[in-house]
């Protein structure tokens, strides 16, 4: 007997469960937007002509393509998060379905923190060698972020029956990562 995957829906996961799914979500892709752009300016910083003890941040200016960049980053680092809490329902009637929730909870978090510990290996790396991310890398700067959305949409989509849910999904990011890149 095959048994058949539930519903990606509200009810589904829970209306408080998804709503605060979505609030912690957008809270910690705004905290990642900060965060994201005090490491830029730190890994870019001069030091000041008048007093060599301070940090001189008047003549640095991010460009659209950074600030794209960490936009859309933070949004899908937030979307982990939330996928973590649309994941955290457990039912107990369905081991299995259990099963899979706690290992796309614990699976999120991990990828998570591997980009993370990544990104600081690279952070080490751009600081000793002067290389930009427009000029040199280019489009592929967002494979990262994107590798990132797309793992946690396939650990829903592992659990849950999602295929249209993605493409309410897809703009929704888009149009929150272009928000949070306004200088």
């Amino acid at each position: 007997m095959k048994k058949i995957k539930p519903n990606f829906s509200i009810n589904e996961i829970g209306k408080k469960q998804f709503y605060f799914g979505l609030v912690i979500g957008l809270g910690y892709s705004i905290i990642f937007n900060y965060l994201l752009r005090l490491v830029t300016m730190f890994a870019n910083f001069s030091l000041s002509r008048k007093n060599p003890y301070f940090v001189n941040y008047e003549n640095f200016i991010f460009s659209q393509f950074t600030l794209n960049l960490i936009g859309f980053s933070s949004v899908c680092i937030g979307f982990t998060f939330t996928t973590f809490i649309w994941l955290s329902k457990l039912d107990f009637k369905n081991k299995k379905l259990n099963i899979r929730k706690k290992f796309g909870q614990a699976n999120s978090i991990f990828i998570l923190f591997v980009c993370l510990l990544f990104l600081i290996r690279l952070w080490n790396f751009f600081i000793q060698n002067p290389i930009s991310l427009e000029n040199d890398f280019g489009i592929y700067c967002y494979l990262l972020p994107t590798f990132l959305f797309l793992f946690n949409w396939n650990l829903i989509n592992r659990i849950y029956k999602s295929q249209k849910v993605i493409l309410v999904l897809i703009p929704f990011i888009i149009t929150i990562g272009k928000i949070l890149s306004v200088n």
